[in-house]
């Protein structure tokens, strides 16, 4: 079983990390609004914190031997893919695309060891095209 961190595409990447960062920002902007500690700030901090790694953490792309698992934020949302069912994948900058039989088209972000999950897919015998 080999596991990689992934993230969603690029639109959803961008929009929850923009809002992890709002969270950071608001609170910052609170607490200098403030004379003393602010507790409202340091809430909205810690909690902006927690969903920025509970994300981070739950997103992961597993191989096992016969399958790929995208683990997502919820343990209902996971998909399992047989690698019968994955017809190809192909590789643009950091973005991976697969294309299966049951999900149809879907791609995901790889930021953390991206040569190492190409490699990975590769050696389980999926279908890269260039």
């Amino acid at each position: 079983m080999t596991k990689f961190y992934y993230q969603p595409a690029w639109v959803d990447l961008v929009s929850f990390w923009g809002l992890i960062l709002t969270g950071i920002a608001g609170a910052i902007i609170l607490q200098e609004e403030t004379t003393g500690l602010s507790i409202p700030a340091l809430i909205i901090a810690i909690v902006a914190l927690i969903i920025g790694i509970f994300q981070s953490q739950r997103y992961r792309l597993v191989i096992t031997t016969d399958t790929v698992v995208l683990n997502k934020a919820l343990p209902s949302n996971q998909l399992v893919i047989p690698f019968a069912a994955i017809d190809n994948f192909s590789v643009k900058g950091r973005t991976l695309f697969f294309e299966t039989q049951n999900y149809g088209s879907f791609h995901v972000v790889s930021l953390l060891k991206r040569q190492q999950l190409i490699d990975a897919l590769v050696a389980a015998g999926i279908t890269r095209i260039h």
